[in-house]
């Protein structure tokens, strides 16, 4: 499995992942994109971490400043999303290690997850989260 940066090829695996794994357990308010151009206007290549597997897009991890502030620019905000049939493999794990490296390499100094308490899958990866802080 390849963990690297998004690239345009990337994007019809990444709609697809976020089309397919929100509801209203898990986000306060679902977002479905209509088109890879939707999704493209918001999120840039390199925006998001992305694993790939035999050309099938598995998982992606976002990271982006919590706020424009200046104060805010070495923080990320997280949006993590795994294909639900990739669910369960580690993918989860190999994007938060490759993260790591590339936050320390962009001297980042901080990583938050929002979690809503309804999102189960959320809340047993939190365990991998308290991990990161710990090593980070």
């Amino acid at each position: 499995m390849e963990i690297r940066l998004s690239l345009v090829e990337d994007y019809p695996g990444m709609v697809a992942i976020e089309n397919s794994i929100w509801n209203d357990l898990n986000t306060p308010s679902v977002t479905t994109y209509n088109s890879v151009a939707e999704f493209q206007l918001r999120y840039p290549t390199g925006s998001h971490l992305v694993a790939v597997e035999n050309g099938e897009v598995l998982g992606l991890l976002g990271f982006h400043p919590p706020t424009g502030l200046a104060a805010h620019q070495r923080t990320w905000l997280l949006d993590i999303g795994v294909l639900p049939s990739a669910q369960g493999r580690g993918v989860g794990n190999l994007l938060v290690s490759k993260l790591k490296e590339l936050a320390k390499e962009r001297g980042i100094h901080k990583l938050s997850l929002r979690v809503l308490g309804t999102n189960d899958g959320a809340i047993r990866f939190i365990n991998v989260m308290d991990l990161l802080k710990r090593a980070f």
